[in-house]
């Protein structure tokens, strides 16, 4: 599980140069690591990457030396695992579910009290007796843990017609709910079933061409700065 405060909204121009978005807090000091609800508040009031280029180059505040102007080029997610540094695909306003939580659980980590952890946990379960592809979708590409796909399966039994355990079923449910309260977790497993949604609708709309690429990254062309810079108070993102 991530550790508070690691995840970092990074930018890499078109010449590959990159930078972390730098905020200045209300006391003076400045920071770059932020809760994931946070990173998710500021991108997801944004449309594209251009409206989010515009948006954290007035929220940026550089350091000295740095060669990155914030002109062009994309943004991706960081965060360490383990030791090891992992990348987030960034969420604008289109994924609703992810727009709204990030807003009401801004600067938080857990969603112990929402009703949409345990819609959640039946439409994951769901997922995986009725749409395997799906599911295999969300494990491949690691939006879907081991342990919690180890829960689901175990529900699954545990429920089917061949062997019914009513107490272990419960058991097993309360576990995935929990899992599923982490904001994290329930990001990832949104962002997979949306990713794997859109691909699927691009797949059936270039199948007459006869064959399929990923979706690239947006990246922005090189844009004029306008605007002045954003203090603290005018974010308004909790630290």
């Amino acid at each position: 599980m991530a550790k508070k405060g690691i995840y970092s909204l990074k930018h890499v121009s078109l010449e590959g140069i990159e930078s972390s978005l730098r905020m200045k807090t209300e006391d003076g000091k400045l920071k770059e690591n932020f809760p994931l609800t946070t990173i998710d508040a500021i991108t997801s009031s944004c449309e594209n990457m251009e409206e989010l280029l515009k948006l954290t180059r007035k929220l940026n505040v550089p350091k000295k030396n740095s060669k990155d102007e914030w002109l062009d080029g994309h943004f991706y997610i960081e965060y360490k695992n383990n030791h090891k540094i992992k990348r987030l695909s960034i969420v604008f306003n289109d994924n609703l579910i992810i727009s709204e939580l990030s807003r009401i659980y801004e600067g938080m980590y857990t969603m112990p009290k929402d009703r949409n952890v345990p819609v959640l946990a039946y439409k994951i379960i769901k997922i995986r007796k009725h749409q395997p592809n799906l599911y295999e979708f969300l494990r491949k590409n690691d939006y879907l843990d081991n342990y919690l796909s180890q829960l689901i399966g175990e529900y699954v039994f545990f429920t089917g017609e061949g062997y019914q355990n009513p107490n272990e079923a419960d058991k097993r449910l309360n576990e995935i709910i929990a899992k599923l309260e982490n904001y994290k977790i329930f990001r990832e497993i949104n962002v997979g079933i949306y990713n794997y949604n859109k691909l699927q609708e691009l797949r059936e709309a270039e199948k007459q061409l006869g064959q399929t690429e990923e979706p690239e990254i947006q990246k922005v062309k090189r844009i004029i700065p306008k605007g002045t810079q954003l203090k603290f108070s005018d974010a308004g993102y909790n630290f």
